[in-house]
């Protein structure tokens, strides 16, 4: 690091940080006009405020239907690194600065195919048409009487969010409404993100994929998987935050000028940051997801999904329409291959690259990972699973090494229920005790005046279904699978 970097002041404080330098450096050098681009999509005040409350993660849900159900013969697919593929294969994002259309839009007048929408939106009489549900209720800036599936909205008399134009076509494949009122609508040019930045993606997952389980480059594979994951970060990277300053022996947030801020954007140099195309890279991920989640649902198999993955039940009766659900999304992403290669006039073999093995993992698509002979979820972050392996777990907040250690009270994936305690040995978690009034400390002679202190000590671990979600499930007696 001192070799590279100088001076320590000048050391990245993240990996991200270091990508972002050296992404820079490449940018400079094959894409100068990508800068002009970025400062000219620095957004309005009004502008980023909507983009900010559009802006959503991936989607992860359970099918509640199967909640708390042990099923079997459980299928596990992964998209092949799903938002380098989306930055990379989709045109669908904002190229130009989003402008407030002014007037009474409706929703006819909406340009899809050639336009990009960030709108402030009032559904009215909507309900869930399917057994899974997508508008996470954090989005909402107003609902009257809303019910909830493990923080998805169900149904409402009525709901106000900002979303874009890519989220409006998963609504619609999911819920059925009333009416649907555009109370403000922010319109901009649709296309590719910089070219020459997605080779730089590109690049990266080509070294990935050909270095994965290669002997002796463990360490080249490592730096290559946190650069495609900071490749994702740095779009989705917050352009305005508090600066957080240390005055008088204490620390102080400071709230920033938000008009000040963007103005200052406007002037830097190497910002490579177009925060709405990070929205956007959520937002057709998400798409992706949805359009296989309504698939397997329609069959009755479709169980849990996490962001970039799909678990459904393999039944055999039903294997050759599950099949063909892969096989048209796979499909489709190949075509996305050709005219990408095309376009940025590469082969599209780039796009495909082989791993030691000889086996081509295609980018963007849907991979089989396993079967696992039992499965249960409990909602969002909460299942476990046996397969040939043996049993595995994943609960938000809870250490999985430590959760299926020695003594643990999780045996079998029937063991998975409500209420199913791990101890402080077993939990993996910490809990931590703030002390503002600590005495001094007198250790072999020395005396330490230290009036702030924090102790961090294990703790245990209680599965719980939530009082919402449980209600929920309640109603849904009778009506499962």
């Amino acid at each position: 690091y001192k070799d590279i970097y100088k001076h320590i002041d000048s050391i990245p404080l993240t990996h991200t940080g270091i990508v972002r330098r050296s992404l820079t450096k490449y940018l400079r050098a094959t894409s100068p006009a990508y800068f002009k681009q970025v400062r000219e999509c620095i957004p309005f005040p009004a502008e980023f405020r909507g983009q900010q409350l559009a802006f959503t993660g991936g989607s992860v849900l359970g099918n509640p239907c199967y909640s708390g159900r042990v099923v079997h013969n459980v299928a596990s697919n992964d998209f092949a690194s799903s938002y380098p593929a989306h930055l990379v294969l989709f045109p669908e994002y904002p190229i130009t600065r989003f402008k407030l259309q002014r007037g009474c839009v409706a929703l006819g007048q909406l340009e899809t195919e050639k336009r990009c929408y960030c709108m402030l939106v009032r559904f009215k009489g909507l309900n869930g048409r399917l057994n899974v549900h997508y508008i996470p209720h954090a989005r909402l800036i107003e609902v009257s009487k809303g019910i909830y599936d493990n923080g998805k909205l169900v149904s409402c008399a009525s709901a106000t969010l900002w979303i874009t134009e890519i989220d409006l076509q998963i609504i619609n494949s999911v819920y059925d409404y009333e009416n649907l009122e555009l109370l403000q609508v922010w319109e901009a040019d649709k296309g590719f993100i910089n070219g020459e930045y997605r080779k730089y993606i590109i690049d990266c997952y080509n070294q990935k994929t050909t270095l994965k389980n290669v002997e002796g480059k463990e360490e080249e594979y490592n730096d290559y998987k946190t650069t495609i994951n900071a490749l994702y970060g740095i779009f989705v990277t917050g352009i305005v935050n508090p600066d957080i300053t240390y005055k008088g022996q204490e620390w102080h947030i400071e709230e920033v000028n938000l008009i000040d801020k963007l103005r200052e954007l406007k002037s830097k140099r190497n910002n490579i940051n177009i925060y709405s195309q990070g929205v956007y890279c959520t937002a057709l991920a998400r798409r992706s997801l949805w359009r296989i989640i309504t698939e397997l649902n329609k069959l009755g198999v479709f169980v849990y999904s996490d962001t970039d993955s799909h678990k459904y039940i393999y039944r055999v009766a039903l294997a050759q329409q599950i099949n063909a659900i892969f096989d048209s999304f796979n499909q489709d992403m190949h075509q996305r291959h050709i005219l990408v290669a095309e376009e940025l006039g590469i082969s599209p073999e780039r796009l495909a690259p082989v791993d030691v093995k000889g086996i081509a993992h295609p980018l963007g698509f849907s991979e089989r990972e396993g079967i696992y002979d039992d499965f249960c979820q409990r909602g969002a972050k909460k299942y476990c699973y046996r397969d040939k392996e043996g049993l595995h777990i994943t609960v938000a907040g809870l250490g999985k090494k430590k959760a299926l250690s020695e003594g643990t009270p999780l045996k079998t994936v029937q063991d998975f229920e409500s209420d199913l305690y791990f101890d402080e040995a077993h939990s993996g978690r910490l809990t931590a005790t703030y002390n503002d009034s600590q005495p001094d400390i007198c250790i072999e002679g020395h005396t330490y005046h230290y009036q702030y202190g924090l102790a961090l000590t294990p703790t245990t671990y209680t599965l719980k279904d939530g009082g919402e979600y449980t209600d929920y499930l309640e109603r849904l007696k009778g009506l499962r699978v």
